[in-house]
């Protein structure tokens, strides 16, 4: 039986769409106040429709002919909502059950990391977590792992680690020794294999993640 179960957070355990959209809409009522002006849609189009990910209120303000200085604020605004999150379906009950059996832990490359868990609910679940910004790092390096497992007080080889993305949140896990889950989601058409990493086992939803860890023989199977 493996000792702990690591997991990614933002579309792993929610649905990150809810932070973008809640920080938009944060966002976009601090700049309400300060220039009258409501740019709630023009922020999420540029985002969701657009596809402009990176830099969007800086892309958004340029169009709109607005000072650029206004941008540091909006950030701050976004990051700063508390609204809750709603969690995956299942997560809850996934995270109490498998915290009976195994430690639990959270690697999240996202900002505000604690603060979600909490907007989620999930935070009482979970036993150490590691908000890459916070450390100047970035899941991409194989540190930041590292860091996780001493963190959670296991060695790689004694956990898992579930993720919805494998070349981001599963290739230094299984690098370093650990079973890996890809939760795949809702998009069929993503290949099982990607460039740097074939997860261990692959699972449509999070709440059947322990159905799926009994299938390969990390965690005890449940009593009739």
């Amino acid at each position: 039986m493996r000792r702990a179960i690591g997991f990614d957070l933002d579309g792993t355990l929610f649905d990150d769409r809810q932070y973008v959209r809640q920080g938009f809409d944060a966002a976009a009522s601090y700049l309400a106040r300060e220039t009258g002006r409501d740019l709630r849609d023009a922020f999420a189009d540029a985002y969701f429709e657009r596809g402009i990910t990176d830099r969007t209120f800086d892309v958004v303000c340029r169009e709109q002919g607005l000072d650029p200085a206004y941008v540091p604020a909006l950030i701050e605004a976004y990051h700063g909502s508390t609204a809750p999150l709603d969690p995956a379906p299942g997560a809850e009950s996934v995270l109490q059950s498998l915290g009976r059996i195994c430690r639990i832990g959270v690697l999240t490359g996202g900002r505000r990391g604690r603060s979600k868990l909490e907007r989620l609910g999930l935070d009482t679940f979970v036993d150490a977590v590691v908000v890459t910004p916070d450390r100047d790092l970035s899941k991409r390096q194989r540190e930041a792992f590292s860091v996780f497992y001493d963190e959670l007080g296991v060695e790689p080889h004694e956990s898992i680690f579930v993720g919805d993305r494998p070349e981001l949140d599963l290739r230094w896990p299984a690098e370093l020794g650990a079973l890996t889950v890809w939760i795949r989601g809702t998009d069929r058409s993503r290949p099982v294999n990607s460039p740097t990493h074939e997860p261990t086992a692959v699972v449509d939803e999070l709440r059947r993640l322990p159905e799926v860890l009994e299938s390969i023989g990390a965690i005890p199977r449940a009593r009739e």
